[in-house]
């Protein structure tokens, strides 16, 4: 367990942002991922960390190394939601985002629980959600930032959550860009082809990557293998867990 600021400068930060933190450190310290902290109450985080062993790593600007929107650096406890969601209701999350599939499995284990836990687990993944909005989809949908810009009104927030959750991007586009690229998955190595979509599937649930089978492994008894040079379809949320970056 770690947390990780990222300084706004190299030379005499005045603001260091939350990268990563452990939710129950958040709660105790009354912040959020994404934050930022004045440089003269950074001590106390850093403090706090340590007494709670937690290891801290503090990171600097730097150019980005391509125009690409990086995956969030979620907390622990979020990826542990999204690793163990049941397989069942995975499926539902195809077609969507990494934010969109982060918020529905947080949304749908508050829905159960109802908890301290599950209500910061949620309000995290809102977090990442809108921050995808501002940084990517208000750049696709002319009508988003006279909504983002309101979030503070509840009833405006909640509008404009369901509309994030309906949005989509240009898949075709998206995973076309990632012809070529080959990634493990199971039993099998995978190349990616193209774009398809499942007619008999609705809506996001028929977006699929068709793939080609470069390589067969007997890796894990209990996955199927593919057989060898064939072609198949593979889930977007799949593909984007096995490649380890977003798609879109």
């Amino acid at each position: 367990m770690y947390i990780e600021l990222l300084a706004d400068s190299i030379q005499n930060p005045k603001r260091f942002q939350i990268l990563h933190a452990p939710t129950y450190l958040l709660l105790e310290t009354d912040f959020k991922l994404g934050d930022f902290v004045e440089s003269n109450s950074i001590d106390f985080i850093i403090n706090h960390a340590v007494n709670l062993g937690y290891e801290v790593k503090i990171s600097h600007p730097k150019e980005q190394e391509n125009d690409k929107y990086p995956l969030p650096k979620i907390s622990d406890e979020l990826t542990d939601l999204i690793i163990t969601y049941p397989s069942d209701l995975k499926m539902r999350t195809n077609g969507m985002v990494f934010e969109q599939r982060a918020y529905l499995m947080s949304k749908v284990y508050d829905e159960v629980c109802q908890n301290l836990e599950s209500k910061a687990l949620l309000k995290e993944a809102e977090y990442w959600l809108i921050n995808y909005a501002r940084e990517v989809i208000s750049k696709q949908c002319h009508y988003l930032p006279d909504i983002l810009i309101k979030l503070d009104n509840p009833v405006i927030r909640a509008l404009a959550i369901d509309t994030l959750m309906l949005w989509q991007p240009d898949w075709k586009k998206a995973i076309s860009q990632y012809a070529g690229s080959r990634f493990e998955a199971g039993n099998n190595e995978f190349e990616v082809i193209s774009y398809y979509h499942n007619q008999e599937k609705k809506s996001k649930d028929g977006i699929m990557v068709l793939c080609k089978v470069t390589k067969t492994m007997n890796n894990y008894l209990e996955f199927p293998t593919f057989p060898f040079n064939t072609n198949c379809t593979l889930g977007t949320y799949q593909v984007e867990n096995a490649l380890n970056q977003r798609l879109a």
